[in-house]
This record gives structure tokens, C-alpha cells and sequence, in this order.
């Protein structure tokens, strides 16, 4: 099992993505943030389970939500670029796939 981190911008992505389920309903932002994190699961099980979408990056579609997560395998983890709404245009994944500099690694437990 490989672990995963988040680049600065995934997180504001899913921060700001879960805001917007909550203006819709209350409590379905948490929904998403559940679905997030199952996602990140199953990548961190088997990361090159996903097909290459861009250069380096892999995509992982959440369940019951028309988002992604969009990471980069790398030797000690999978780093998380964007989480991204299925109609959005590619060319910010690819803008991210670019341009990964800065990232968040939690504190190990």
C-alpha cells in the first residue's frame, strides 16, 4: 500500500467543491468528502490499477459524484493534483500535470 498527499490546489479544489454541495443541500458536502476519501483508498491500494490520462498523471472517478481525482505516482507515494468535475476542459489537468510544485503531506499518525 502506497500513501497519498494533496497538492495545495486539490485540497482548495475539494474544500471549495464540497462548499458548493453544502450551498445545495446540508450535509452533502460531507457526502463528497466521504467519496474523496474512498477514492484516495482505493488508490493508495493499487495506484497503477488507473489508466494514464495525461503525461504522468491517472485518473480515479469518485462514486455518486461527477468528479475526479487526478494524481501522479511517484516512488514513496501518489500525490493528488486536482479533483476535477467530469465536464470540465482537460486543459486543467494539464495545467496541473505541468506545474506540480507545491504539496500537503499530513502529519504520519
Amino acid at each position: 500500500m502506497k500513501p497519498s498527499s494533496f497538492t495545495r490546489q486539490a485540497l482548495r479544489d475539494v474544500a471549495r467543491i464540497a462548499d458548493r454541495y453544502d450551498q445545495e443541500k446540508e450535509g452533502l458536502g460531507d457526502k463528497f468528502v466521504e467519496r474523496v476519501y474512498e477514492a484516495v483508498d482505493r488508490i493508495e491500494a493499487n495506484p497503477e490499477g488507473y489508466a494514464l490520462e495525461f503525461r504522468q498523471l491517472r485518473r480515479c472517478s469518485l462514486r455518486k459524484f461527477p468528479h475526479s481525482l487526478y494524481f501522479e505516482i511517484r516512488p514513496d507515494d501518489s500525490l493528488i493534483v486536482a479533483c476535477i468535475h467530469h465536464k470540465r476542459d482537460s486543459v486543467l489537468v494539464k495545467e496541473r500535470a505541468m506545474g506540480v510544485i507545491e504539496f500537503y503531506k499530513p502529519d504520519p499518525k
